[in-house]
């Protein structure tokens, strides 16, 4: 049981480091700073946030993501942050594991 308890944390961990990396690339809007497309909505951004999650496993809710802007125009910065927990099922019980996940980058 505590094999099975152990895959499942790890596989809830690699899929938060890749909802962070994803996190990165969406609040960077590289195709705005070149003029490609107009700067994404509150909302857009909460969407592609969670069409992410959801290709990644990870069941999301608008109200579980937070989105701040700094600066303005081309040199507006956005942060973006997702709280959320994941089950971890076991045959007799589960139990959740809280993430809190920023597309700030890593050190």
């Amino acid at each position: 049981m505590a094999v099975a308890s152990g895959l499942q944390v790890a596989s809830s961990n690699m899929a938060n480091s890749e909802l962070h990396e994803q996190m990165v690339i969406i609040g960077a809007q590289p195709g705005v700073k070149i003029g490609l497309y107009a700067p994404m909505s509150d909302d857009e951004l909460r969407t592609a946030v969670i069409a992410k999650a959801t290709e990644l496993g990870i069941p999301l809710k608008p109200t579980e993501i937070d989105v701040h802007r700094t600066g303005e125009g081309e040199k507006q910065t956005i942060s973006l942050a997702a709280d959320y927990d994941a089950r971890i099922n076991l045959l007799l019980f589960s139990f959740p594991v809280h993430f809190h996940t920023t597309s700030e980058k890593s050190a």
